[in-house]
Parts: structure tokens; C-alpha cells; sequence
């Protein structure tokens, strides 16, 4: 599928005249931080050549993809950089997305309960869908069994968090955001 600038700029341009309803929802405190050892967030940081096999180490090191999945009922975002097109490095490569959702798979999690999903960019991202499409994030998610969510297609919510300066009318999320259990983000590793 193709995705241009004018494409883009259109669908763009249509959200912004006639934004997607958002009614305000109830302030959810942030979900709990997991992976913290004395205090601290745990990082790993891997050198390879080898995606899998890094980030294979990377989840053993900071204790497993299965402390992740403890006691979700709900579903598990995974969230990749998707502004356009373009393969990595600009964007999340597909085979990170294949990675994620086989570890969170491995360690006994539905593949049903696990979402890819993304807004792509402005300038040539629009449609999410065929972006999606085009990197070869839908391909690993049909091949997996995992959903896909295009976020400009689906509903939205407002978040007030208490004492915000910078959002004083709220935030506009997508709601499936706000209901996921778990959200991982992919920026480009």
C-alpha cells in the first residue's frame, strides 16, 4: 500500500477538524513498575550482532518476560515507532515486534490478549494500517495470532491527571491504552 505526504496531510487534517470524541475518564494511577531492584529501575544494556539473541539476554537480565505477564487479565500493548514507513533504523523493526510477542507467548501469555498498535505520523504515516502493513509488523502479528491496533480507527479517552499544569484539559489517549494491563514501548533499538 502506498502512504504519501498528501495521504498523510489528508487524514491529518480530517482528525484535526473532526477530532475522534474522547469523553473524560477516571485518573488511573501509574501502572506499577515491575522490573526495580533496591529502588531502582532495572536496564540491561546488550551488545550483539544478533537481535534475538539480544534481546533474549536482555529480558533474562532484568528477570524474564514472565514477571511481566504475572496476573494480567487484560491485555499487553506493544507499541512501536511507527511514524512512517521506513524500515529501521528510522523505525521499530518488525522482527523486535516478532521478538517481544514470542518471548510474551513463551512465557505463557495468550497471543490473543497481546496488541501491536500504533498512530503513525502526520507526514507519510497515514494511514496506521497500511504503515503497519508496509513495515511488516502485520505480517508478524497474522503469523503469530497477536491483534493489531490502528489507533486513529478506534476510541479515544481524556485523562485528567490531578495537579497538571501542561495538560490543564486533560490528555487524549486511546482507550485501549488506558485499559491495557501492560504497555511496551519499542522505540528504535
Amino acid at each position: 500500500m502506498i502512504v504519501s505526504p498528501e495521504s498523510s496531510a489528508t487524514i491529518y487534517e480530517r482528525l484535526v477538524k473532526e477530532p475522534i470524541d474522547a469523553p473524560v475518564v477516571p485518573y488511573r494511577p501509574m501502572r506499577p513498575e515491575i522490573y526495580k531492584r533496591n529502588g531502582k529501575h532495572i536496564v540491561s544494556l546488550i551488545k550483539t550482532e544478533d537481535r534475538a539473541t539480544g534481546f533474549k539476554e536482555a529480558f533474562k537480565l532484568i528477570g524474564g518476560l514472565k514477571k511481566l505477564c504475572e496476573g494480567v487479565k487484560g491485555e499487553i500493548i506493544i507499541k512501536p515507532n511507527c511514524n512512517t514507513d521506513d524500515p529501521f533504523p528510522r523505525n521499530t523493526s518488525h522482527e523486535t515486534v516478532r521478538i517481544i510477542s514470542e518471548g510474551l507467548i513463551s512465557a505463557v501469555f495468550p497471543a490473543s490478549k497481546i496488541c501491536v498498535g500504533d498512530t503513525s505520523g502526520r507526514y507519510r504515516g497515514f494511514p496506521t494500517r497500511h504503515t503497519i502493513e508496509n513495515m511488516g509488523i502485520k505480517a508478524v502479528a497474522d503469523g503469530l495470532g497477536v491483534q493489531l491496533g490502528y489507533f486513529e480507527e478506534e476510541d479515544w479517552v481524556t485523562v485528567r491527571p490531578p495537579n497538571s499544569i501542561a495538560w490543564p484539559n486533560g490528555i487524549r489517549i486511546p482507550k485501549r491504552i488506558y485499559e491495557a494491563e501492560r504497555v511496551i514501548l519499542t522505540p528504535v533499538m
